[in-house]
């Protein structure tokens, strides 16, 4: 699957960079919020598409947490599409 990420992506003929984009049974809220807000995950540094380190990672145990947060919350929003919602 192809996922946009940023507004710029699209190119205003029904494509993101040239691939024709999905109908809104196929689109997931997990790549619209990809798309506007960046990364699902409550810290980048457990972000599986936009990573960056943070103090966060010192800290293992909580660390863990913010994963299993992540993992919550992507899993929600994979399976929930824009048809689902509008």
């Amino acid at each position: 699957m192809y996922y946009a990420t940023s507004p710029g992506d699209f190119d205003g003929d029904g494509k993101i960079d040239g691939h024709v984009a999905s109908g809104k049974k196929e689109v997931s809220l997990a790549e619209v919020i990809r798309l506007f807000d960046g990364p699902l995950a409550p810290t980048d540094s457990v972000s599986e598409y936009f990573y960056a380190s943070t103090p966060v990672e010192k800290e293992k145990k909580l660390l863990g947490v913010f994963r299993r947060i992540r993992d919550q919350i992507a899993q929600v929003l994979e399976r929930t599409t824009l048809a689902d919602v509008l």
